[in-house]
């Protein structure tokens, strides 16, 4: 991150791993980072943010491999497509596994996100 000093970096690590929400900011706004795979952080920011249980948040993946933790049903089109973009910026709209890591069932047809 540039400009960003290493203690302040330490510090936001430090509470992403006690399940805290961090504000990061990026191109054009502030955002909400915690850990996906952290159930209560993951309430944390839906209550953050005052964001209603059926409004998934986004995802950032480092790979595509890694869509298999946070979504189900990949047509193999979309898995090409994933190898191709995940390399660099991309979004990827895709569907949920059948609970989300907030708690939330998604079997009744959510919509959830995953970008890198």
């Amino acid at each position: 991150m540039i400009g960003a000093r290493s203690a302040d970096l330490k510090a936001a690590l430090a509470a992403l791993r006690a399940g805290e929400a961090v504000a990061i900011p990026t191109e054009t706004v502030y955002g909400l980072a915690a850990d996906a795979e952290n159930p209560a952080a993951v309430r944390r920011v839906f209550a953050l943010k005052g964001r209603p249980a059926d409004h998934p948040l986004i995802v950032h993946l480092g790979e595509a491999a890694w869509l298999e933790r946070y979504v189900c049903g990949i047509p193999e089109a979309a898995w090409r497509l994933a190898r191709a973009l995940l390399a660099r910026s991309a979004h990827l709209g895709a569907a949920p596994p059948p609970a989300d890591p907030g708690g939330r069932d998604r079997r009744a047809g959510h919509r959830g996100a995953a970008r890198s």
